[in-house]
């Protein structure tokens, strides 16, 4: 084996195990969507929303994504992105997480609406 095939087997194999797991796993959640700065959930009766989260109405969110038990808002304020995180739905840390360059982000007609 030559030491180029080496060193590329090689990192191929440290970027597997440093990847997040399931990051193809990300999904949209039925049971949360976004409103006027708001995170709604679905209520446990499945017939109206409730404010899981209120962020303010001068907050966009657009989108809300699902990867395992972990849910992220991506939102924008005065035109700077970023991304909040949060494993209740209910609680909301920002985070330094990004999205993959592969991973397009879909904002569905559920997140808005």
């Amino acid at each position: 084996m030559k030491r180029r095939e080496f060193l590329t087997l090689t990192l191929m194999g440290l970027g597997a195990l440093l990847l997040p797991s399931g990051v193809q796993a990300m999904t949209t959640p039925t049971s949360l969507k976004a409103s006027a700065g708001q995170i709604l959930g679905l209520a446990a009766d499945g017939t109206h929303w409730k404010v899981l989260a209120n962020l303010g109405s001068q907050f966009d969110i657009l989108g809300i994504y699902q990867n395992l038990d972990t849910y992220f808002a991506k939102v924008s304020f005065q035109g700077h992105i970023f991304f909040l995180k949060s494993t209740d739905s209910m609680t909301w840390y920002t985070s330094d997480w990004t999205p993959p360059s592969t991973w397009q982000a879909q904002t569905s007609e559920a997140n808005h609406g």
